[in-house]
């Protein structure tokens, strides 16, 4: 039998997707990859997978899909592990380089700059010409994020940014499949994502590493309200006119 192929991404904030599909899932019918964010959503784009966590960014550019209701990564308020750092203030960068794992990440940064910070900088995907000592500010997303986030003389939260601009949360990713893919497997996904969201023991880490188990606690969310639905076609209107 055919498995169906399933990629997601592999950082804390999947935690409690992680933990679903490697301990809940009963069944042998999936194919798993953990990829970035962006490689996700190539992997769904070319059809090599038929199921994945994809940044919202990239939604525009698929076709032949469906979200899996329910479940996102999102925030409300501060995220902190998706966010914009310099040494320079806002009204002094001339450049920013974009982080090359999350297409969403890169389109929120330029909306802000476009309608809330009121800048217009050049933007780089050369994160090799970044220089600190320059007018310059980088995109840096997930895991990588903890171990910088204190080095720079600013930084802004684009979680934080997005809600104190409009007082919306933010959506960075969401589930998508396939047309074709079986009934079956869908609620057998959205049961085991469902165990474990209810159950945060199984996935926080332990009591001594506090940074992770606060940012999964007090920074990150898993649901797909109707708010965040709102909120994620805000974001498409502002992204499709830049």
């Amino acid at each position: 039998m055919t498995k169906t192929k399933l990629a997601y991404i592999n950082y804390h904030n999947t935690a409690p997707y992680s933990y679903a599909l490697r301990h809940l899932l009963t069944n042998d019918l999936l194919d798993i990859y953990t990829e970035v964010p962006s490689a996700c959503a190539r992997l769904f784009a070319d059809q090599s997978v038929d199921i994945a966590l994809v940044p919202v960014g990239a939604l525009s550019s698929l076709s032949n899909f469906n979200i899996l209701p329910d479940f996102s990564i999102s925030c409300l308020g501060a995220v902190r592990t998706v966010c914009l750092f310099s040494n320079v203030p806002l009204g002094r960068i001339d450049t920013i380089f974009l982080d090359d794992h999350s297409r969403s990440s890169n389109l929120l940064t330029r909306v802000l700059a476009k309608e809330y910070w009121k800048i217009k900088p050049s933007y780089s995907t050369a994160l090799s010409a970044f220089d600190e000592n320059k007018l310059h500010a980088k995109v840096a997303i997930g895991d990588k994020v903890f171990g910088i986030e204190n080095s720079f003389a600013y930084k802004w939260d684009l979680g934080q940014e997005w809600y104190d601009y409009n007082g919306l949360p933010f959506v960075f990713a969401v589930w998508v499949y396939r047309d074709g893919v079986e009934t079956h497997l869908i609620q057998s996904l959205q049961g085991i994502f469902q165990q474990s969201l209810a159950d945060p023991s199984k996935w926080l880490p332990e009591e001594g590493n506090y940074q992770i188990r606060s940012y999964l606690q007090e920074n990150i969310e898993f649901d797909f309200s109707a708010e965040k639905q709102k909120s994620l076609k805000v974001f498409f209107e502002a992204s499709s006119a830049l």
